[in-house]
């Protein structure tokens, strides 16, 4: 009902999908949609034509900015086109993760209860410990913490533990579990993450096969 509002008044010519136009480019619904951030998962800015006004009027700004700046030729400077070039390979591969992970589906109900308890110092068995190292205060939460460093979270107050170096007592011992709800969600974000990782990780290889590389002498896996 907001965007048929939004777009019921629309001057004569404007495409009905679009909001606004600058010099005949438009900025649809979708526009605004995919530019409200952080925003985005707040019902307020995704309801509120006053607030997606705001957004809309700032991509209004924005594509009139930048086309001051192609204006000035700056499409040709050099810092733009190599952060260009790495946004759109960035962009494409986020494209890339978006879509395996979609195929991926939620993996197997039986394996994230698996996961879940092979790391009961994340999950079930969460603790926050306090440290302290005679000048400062810190905390360390076990859901961060790697196979092999689990055992801190079994460190009882009094006990000394060292970080990276860095000696800290306990002074301060949380069990705080994640419910159980929650932890399941959680593990199967991670498992699809790491099955895109390899599968991203396979799709390199594969494509490194299919491509010639080539690298200047000294430089490369050979100059490491």
């Amino acid at each position: 009902m907001l965007f048929l509002a939004m777009t019921a008044c629309n001057p004569s010519g404007m495409n009905e999908q679009a909001l606004a136009t600058v010099d005949g480019s438009e900025i649809t619904y979708r526009d605004v949609n995919e530019n409200l951030g952080d925003y985005a998962a707040d019902p307020a800015w995704r309801t509120d034509p006053a607030k997606l006004n705001l957004t809309l009027e700032s991509l209004v700004q924005r594509r009139l900015l930048a086309q001051e700046a192609r204006h000035q030729d700056l499409e040709k400077d050099a810092t733009f086109h190599f952060a260009m070039r790495r946004a759109e390979e960035l962009l494409l591969i986020e494209a890339l993760q978006r879509k395996l992970a979609k195929k991926l589906g939620k993996p197997d109900p039986a394996k994230v209860s698996a996961y879940i308890r092979r790391q009961p110092w994340r999950f079930a068995d969460r603790y926050r410990l306090v440290l302290d190292d005679g000048t400062m205060r810190s905390e360390l939460d076990s859901f961060t913490l790697s196979p092999d460093n689990s055992l801190l979270a079994k460190t009882e107050v009094g006990k000394e533990i060292v970080i990276k170096g860095r000696s800290w007592t306990v002074v301060g011992r949380v069990k705080d579990p994640i419910d159980p709800v929650d932890a399941r969600k959680l593990a199967e974000d991670e498992i699809v993450q790491r099955q895109v990782r390899n599968s991203l990780a396979a799709l390199e290889r594969q494509r490194r096969r299919q491509s010639l590389v080539r690298y200047r002498t000294g430089w490369g896996p050979a100059g490491q």
